[in-house]
């Protein structure tokens, strides 16, 4: 049974008007928000008041009057609002479901024959904070606000009304909900969950862990990355790093690639990457758990080399202040993979760090094939798969970023 709505979220004046609690933003800090941006920081507010609590709703105007918008607020955090959104309406089960179904539809145009994606993309779709991945009538969802957290209940039932919906699991594990002083929270809030939760990715079949894998469970930002990879593979020898439960080892070897390796340190991802490779019917595909640092360095030792290797590690920062120690790290893997690569390979290499974009990860590269004497073309820029949408005004929506390097 959905959960039941006992409490109006949107308290309206004797005029019939959307009424929440007011608060100002300074004169002289209107420029980024005005451009489209849905953040407002502490220092850019006039006074930080202890109500509403942390998660709840507040209109935010200028000091002149003007409005801006209606957010949710949290004093603790230093992202202070979080817009909603510009016009003056009622944030209740209609607002998220209108909101879920304008998600819907472009999920629809950009993959009318898939029924896995990323649903919502937070501040992109228009929801701040808010995750939520589909895996066919599985949904994870996964908050890092505080509001977002208040407003579950209201999304579930809307996620209830627009789909056919076997279970929904709370991923609230993330690192980044610290900032807001909230709990881990690891659950089924609705249904029952399958024995086993299977995906289709272009042709390919994988189980997924949504109660315990990486994020949600699966990489859904990097399936058009792992497609193009393909095209590279045939009658190669591959090297999936950081591969997690498999899915650009599997996609190589579906593709022909003569040999597969994949590395990672967590037994139960390998466990899973084994099972997915058996699922696949795929030969000629050997995981191994090592950290990846040390069996690169190994390898090189051993005098091995390698056709292609895949980068794709965890964030290596996920704050400004670990930017400089992230960029040493992707130095120093860039330097042991190519010292790898036979001439004429080819590296594809990913950062999923917003503090360590293109222009970063570019100069690592730079700096590995300095060290590692190699010379390197890049070949293409991509970044995070279409269901992820990027807001021009806000630069941290575009966060991914793979690099395809010719190697010689």
């Amino acid at each position: 049974m959905a959960p039941i709505i006992r409490d109006p979220l949107s308290p309206a004046n004797s005029h019939g008007e959307v009424s929440y609690p007011e608060l100002r933003v300074r004169s002289n800090q209107r420029h980024r928000f005005r451009r489209g941006h849905p953040w407002i920081y502490n220092n850019e507010l006039v006074d930080l008041p202890k109500e509403p609590e942390p998660g709840g709703l507040v209109t935010v105007r200028q000091d002149d009057g003007e409005f801006v918008g209606i957010g949710m607020y949290n004093r603790h955090s230093v992202i202070t609002v979080r817009l909603l959104t510009r016009r003056n309406e009622r944030i209740d089960k209609f607002f998220f479901r209108q909101r879920l179904r304008q998600a819907l539809d472009l999920r629809e145009q950009i993959y009318p024959d898939r029924n896995a994606y990323r649903l919502v993309h937070a501040e992109a779709d228009g929801l701040p904070g808010l995750v939520v991945d589909r895996y066919g009538e599985v949904f994870v969802i996964s908050s890092n606000t505080a509001g977002m957290d208040r407003l579950l209940p209201v999304i579930v039932e809307a996620l209830m009304e627009l789909f056919p919906v076997r279970a929904i699991v709370r991923r609230n594990d993330s690192a980044a909900r610290k900032m807001e002083s909230l709990p881990t929270q690891v659950e089924v809030v609705w249904g029952k969950l399958p024995d086993t939760v299977i995906i289709e990715e272009f042709g390919a079949s994988f189980e997924v862990d949504v109660l315990a894998g990486q994020k949600t469970g699966w990489f859904f930002d990097q399936s058009e990355n792992r497609r193009v990879f393909t095209s590279f593979v045939k009658d190669r020898q591959v090297l999936d790093t950081f591969c997690y439960t498999g899915a650009w080892a599997i996609h190589a070897a579906r593709a022909g690639a003569r040999e597969v390796i994949g590395v990672d340190s967590s037994p139960d991802a390998l466990k899973l990457a084994v099972r997915n490779a058996e699922r696949n019917r795929v030969s000629g595909v050997e995981f191994i758990r090592a950290r990846v640092f040390d069996f690169l360095n190994d390898w090189r030792k051993a005098g091995k080399e390698v056709d292609i290797i895949v980068l794709d590690p965890p964030a290596f920062s996920r704050a400004r202040k670990d930017a400089v120690a992230a960029l040493r790290g992707y130095r120093d893997l860039h330097e042991r993979a190519l010292r790898l690569i036979r001439p004429g390979g080819i590296l594809f290499t990913c950062s999923c760090s917003y503090h360590v974009g293109e222009e970063a990860l570019i100069d690592s590269l730079a700096q590995g094939a300095i060290e590692s004497k190699r010379t390197v073309r890049l070949l293409e820029v991509r970044g995070a798969a279409p269901d992820h949408p990027i807001l021009p005004a806000t630069a941290e929506t575009r966060y991914l970023t793979c690099l395809v390097v010719r190697v010689d």
